[in-house]
């Protein structure tokens, strides 16, 4: 039962990181006006489950290759989009997002 517990606390630490990291990352990209049109065309056609980390990974996956093939996309917060794209954003060695606040 304990086994049990403990994977379920996981699993709701999981979660949370999760539903942090992604709120994080859409500040960002109001903040830094990345490619805000774009954004929210794919927020459009992908609607995203904040509780389901596949769900995450895929809405800013579709969102990474909308983007333009340019040079000009490699700004902040591109970084972060990579990472959450590849599912990174568990990783303790990601980006944070706390060293981008552009204000």
């Amino acid at each position: 039962m304990d086994k049990l517990n403990d994977e379920l606390f996981e699993g709701e630490k999981m979660n949370s990181v999760i539903q942090q990291k992604h709120k994080e990352l859409i500040e960002l990209i109001y903040a830094y006006d990345y490619y805000v049109r774009i954004f929210n065309q794919v927020k459009e056609k992908c609607p995203v489950d904040e509780n389901d980390a596949n769900s995450v990974t895929s809405f800013w996956n579709d969102f990474w290759f909308a983007l333009p093939y340019s040079p000009a996309i490699h700004r902040p917060p591109f970084n972060q989009i990579c990472d959450i794209a590849e599912g990174n954003y568990l990783n303790e060695q990601s980006y944070e997002t706390e060293d981008l606040k552009p204000f």
